[in-house]
Order: C-alpha cells, then sequence, then structure tokens
C-alpha cells in the first residue's frame, strides 16, 4: 500500500492494548509496511517498558503509584520530542491509565491526574489502535503479569477507551490483517490524517 507525503506537519499513530497483545509487533509491522516508502520518512517509538524496568521501578501487576509515575514522565518525554513525520508509538496513555485505575484505585489523585494526561495525549494523536488480547494469549502469562491480570488489564482499556469515548480502531486477526487494518484506516482518514 502506497502512501502519499505527509500534509500535515505531524500523524501520530498510538497502539493500546495489554502486555503481550501484539502492540510493539504491530508498531515495528507497520513501520515497515509504511516505511517502504521513501516519500514518509516514519519513527518507530518504542521501548518505555525497557526503559522503566532498567529504572527498577516494579512492572505488571507489581506497579505501584510510583512505577505509574516513571511511565508518566517516560510518556510525556517521548510525545514532548515528537515533531514532524509520521510516528508510530507502541504504548499509550490509555495502557498507563489501565495500570493506574487497577494497581493504584486507592489513589485518586493519581488516577485523576493519569486519566488527565490520556485525554491531553489522544488530542495529539490522530489514530489510536486498540490491539485486544486473541483468546490464544488470554491464558499464557505475561512477563510480569498472570494471565487473569492480563485479561483485566484489557478489560480496563476496553472500559477506558468507552469510558473516555476515545475514537480508536480495534485490530484483529493474523498479523497482516492487523497491518492491513491500520494502512486502510490510514488512507480512509486521507487528508485528516496528513495521507492520501
Amino acid at each position: 500500500m502506497a502512501f502519499a507525503t505527509v500534509q500535515r506537519s505531524k500523524v501520530v499513530v498510538s497502539i493500546t492494548g495489554a502486555q503481550g497483545s501484539g502492540k510493539t509487533t504491530l508498531a515495528r509491522d507497520l513501520m515497515e509496511r509504511i516505511g517502504t516508502n521513501r516519500q514518509v520518512a516514519p519513527r518507530l517509538h518504542v521501548g518505555i517498558g525497557k526503559n522503566a524496568a532498567a529504572l527498577g521501578v516494579p512492572l505488571g501487576q507489581n506497579a505501584n503509584p510510583s512505577t505509574i509515575m516513571v511511565f508518566a514522565q517516560l510518556h510525556l518525554r517521548r510525545e514532548r520530542a515528537i515533531r514532524d513525520g509520521l510516528h508510530i508509538l507502541d504504548r499509550s496513555f490509555v495502557d498507563l491509565l489501565a495500570y493506574a485505575r487497577r494497581n493504584c484505585s486507592h489513589n485518586s489523585a493519581l488516577v485523576c491526574l493519569v486519566s488527565e494526561l490520556a485525554v491531553a495525549s489522544i488530542t495529539n494523536i490522530e489514530v489510536v489502535v486498540y490491539v485486544p488480547l486473541i483468546p490464544e494469549l488470554r491464558g499464557n502469562r505475561g512477563k510480569n503479569e498472570s494471565s487473569q491480570y492480563r485479561v483485566r488489564i484489557d478489560e480496563e482499556i476496553r472500559r477506558i477507551l468507552t469510558d473516555l469515548s476515545i475514537n480508536h480502531l480495534m485490530v484483529d486477526g493474523p498479523r497482516e490483517a492487523r497491518v492491513d487494518q491500520v494502512c486502510q484506516h490510514l488512507q480512509s482518514l486521507g487528508s485528516a490524517a496528513g495521507m492520501q
């Protein structure tokens, strides 16, 4: 699928989903597909989880308020650094809000802050792509999460997308089909997403 030159100065695709749902795989597959067109110079943004792990904060179902704040800082730094062009993000503030709601519900100020950050972030994103946990992955344990916890995060992400009325594209099927769905969506947005 060919993409025309970017008409807007910045186009951002952000991917949300539970750990192990295929966010980073989809981001890399999109980069490969879109990157084959020399007129568009997409940038891939991955590694927030690795950066947080390197800082030694507890991850996944062990995440605490400090974890949430570290991830918020990393998200904000990444989003502030985005300039012109097409950008593909393998995580979203929606993911972070799901963890804040699940792990820090006792800290309403923190959950409220992350909710506001999510809303502010989404205003600068043309396409939010939701990658649901497929049935085959629902029973698998994640790196830092039990299978039951991953399902709860996936359910929380769905609630957030509804609660905050976030316009999103849910992708399903095998890898190629997911990439096709996002590319077709970008094409359907045409000049609204800076693509023709």
